[in-house]
């Protein structure tokens, strides 16, 4: 009885061993980035609010304390008036300034006294932030040319790695398996880059950075519009000749630059994508800053703005230094 129960052990041990899936290799799976990267954070989305173009309040105009005017210049044009005052420092912006210069002093000694960070794991001796995913950061400036709202040339240099123009890497810890095996993070050499997108990017203009993975891009761009039904001092304008635009979605074609470059064009795929996920916010978005701009340019047309006199004021201020030792006279018969 003993024996036959073995046995049936054995069966059962050699069944689950057979069906039981076979463990990936976390540096060959195709599934590694994932296993990396919070599903959360995995979908390239919108970081930070979308700008609908709804003005914003004015400021009051402060109204300037008494103060003693120590030198003052007055320039006139027409019937504008703009008068540049230098004041003496108040109790309290001596009081103020020697506050923060005293509050820099701290923190540069704290950062001078602080323990070397760990170049295994810089982000786990933050507390601030440890137990976040580790994030990097790049700039990508962007020059944008839009032809009739529906084909856009997108240029930009490829320096570095994630994509971005210019990277500016946030702590990011070693991950085993990860060095040189991501074609995400393999950019290649630098050079140009240009893309031709069949998206109208005037809706990315109230976009400031999106996140993908675990990369955060900040993009500024340098946007133009032209309609090619309207001629111009150079001629009839015209897209340029590209290859055929994707008709099934949000997509690009790579018109200069290396397009089997992965690292190098994972920003553009990333905005392309969101896109795809969040159109409907960035239409409504663009179309509220349209017409908050034509309303605003109709607003200025009917009450011009008038010349104002306006005044500045600046102060200078130097903290007060210990008093230089008296210089040393010379010796009789030795040279000062």
């Amino acid at each position: 009885m003993k024996n036959t129960k073995r046995c049936w052990f054995f069966v059962w041990l050699l069944a689950l061993v057979q069906v039981a899936p076979a463990q990936e290799d976390p540096a060959t799976s195709p599934l590694r980035e994932q296993a990396l990267v919070p599903a959360a954070l995995a979908a390239p989305r919108i970081v930070g609010p979308l700008d609908d173009g709804t003005p914003v309040p004015a400021v009051p105009k402060p109204t300037l304390p008494p103060a003693e005017i120590t030198t003052q210049l007055v320039f006139r044009e027409g019937n504008h008036m703009l008068t540049v005052e230098r004041v003496r420092p108040s109790a309290d912006t001596v009081r103020s300034l020697r506050a923060r210069l005293a509050a820099v002093q701290a923190a540069s000694q704290a950062a001078a006294g602080a323990p070397p960070v760990d170049a295994a794991d810089p982000v786990g001796q933050d507390p601030q932030v440890s137990g976040e995913v580790p994030r990097r950061m790049f700039l990508v400036p962007l020059s944008v040319e839009v032809y009739d709202h529906r084909v856009s040339v997108v240029r930009w240099w490829q320096q570095g790695e994630g994509g971005g123009s210019t990277a500016t890497q946030a702590s990011r810890p070693a991950v085993a398996g990860n060095a040189g095996q991501d074609p995400e993070q393999e950019a290649g050499p630098p050079g140009e880059y240009e893309v031709v997108s069949n998206i109208d990017w005037n809706v990315f203009c109230g976009v400031t950075a999106i996140e993908a993975g675990d990369c955060e891009y900040a993009f500024i761009v340098s946007l133009g519009n032209t309609d090619t039904g309207t001629p111009t001092a150079a001629g009839p304008a015209a897209v340029p000749d590209h290859p055929p635009l994707p008709a099934d979605g949000p997509g690009f074609v790579v018109s200069k630059g290396d397009a089997t470059n992965a690292g190098a064009l994972a920003f553009m795929r990333a905005m392309h994508e969101v896109y795809r996920t969040d159109s409907q916010r960035l239409l409504e978005a663009y179309a509220s800053r349209e017409r908050n701009r034509m309303e605003q340019e109709a607003w200025l047309k009917a009450h011009p703005p008038q010349p104002k006199n306006e005044t500045l004021r600046y102060t200078t201020w130097t903290e007060p230094t210990a008093a230089a030792a008296p210089a040393r006279q010379p010796e009789a018969g030795n040279p000062p």
